[in-house]
């Protein structure tokens, strides 16, 4: 089975040659859109027709990014404002009458959280299926799984990415620290594959969370990394100290 296959098949692959070629080809239809003249609405209509797998009547505004196009199938009327991205190294689905505002994202691509995994240059892609009369709103992110696990986040705030061991205390260990220096949990998740396997905490948070903090939070026992999303573009202050707990 070749790279080609395996991502297609929602199995771990390396962007070999005959991979990369397939996103060469997307970048010079992407180009194409994004330089073509904005009042030229059938022209631009056209190479949207020509870019993804399937459609009937979309229109993306440019500049649109995605890495194969081919990947995404949308259903009638699709309509994607300014600066949106589609990561599709797996199948994007999408319903009739859906609308992506500016610099929304839908990622489809995943990398493996330990590094000697991570730097052994695999990759993988898990589809994304949206219904019917969906809008996506101006900003958000939109993911489905992360290290093959199901996942809910969406990129609307500061986000921390837990991966742990599915034992007892993990999860208190994590949000009794966060309630001690004062960061609230707007929103939480856990998930896992199995029982006693590994599992992901997807906390989302409404305070900035600074680097030394989750720092301290990846030492924990029991927790295998951490990953910060900083919604954030300045600093509120928040304290942590190791002496403070």
């Amino acid at each position: 089975m070749n790279n080609i296959e395996r991502r297609d098949r929602e199995l771990p692959y390396i962007a070999d040659r005959e991979v990369l070629e397939e996103y060469r080809a997307c970048r010079r239809l992407l180009h194409r859109l994004n330089h073509t003249d904005l009042a030229d609405f059938a022209a631009l209509k056209a190479i949207v027709k020509e870019l993804l797998g399937k459609s009937e009547n979309a229109v993306i505004n440019p500049p649109f990014f995605c890495d194969y196009g081919f990947h995404i199938e949308v259903g009638k009327n699709f309509y994607a404002n300014y600066n949106c991205t589609i990561i599709d190294v797996a199948k994007v689905v999408i319903g009739d009458n859906c609308l992506m505002g500016p610099n929304a994202a839908i990622y489809t691509a995943g990398h493996p959280l330990h590094p000697a995994a991570r730097n052994s240059l695999y990759e993988y892609g898990i589809g994304v299926t949206i219904g019917d009369n969906v809008w996506i709103g101006g900003g958000a992110i939109v993911v489905n799984k992360i290290d093959g696990i199901d996942v809910n986040f969406t990129g609307d705030f500061n986000t921390l990415i837990v991966r742990n061991q599915d034992e007892s205390g993990s999860v208190a260990a994590i949000t009794s620290i966060l309630s001690q220096v004062h960061i609230n949990v707007a929103n939480m998740s856990v998930n896992r594959h199995r029982r006693g396997g590994d599992a992901l905490m997807v906390i989302e948070t409404d305070q900035h969370i600074k680097p030394r903090q989750v720092e301290f939070l990846s030492e924990l026992p029991g927790i295998l990394s951490v990953t910060y999303y900083d919604k954030e573009d300045d600093e509120d202050g928040a304290g942590f100290d190791e002496g403070n707990l």
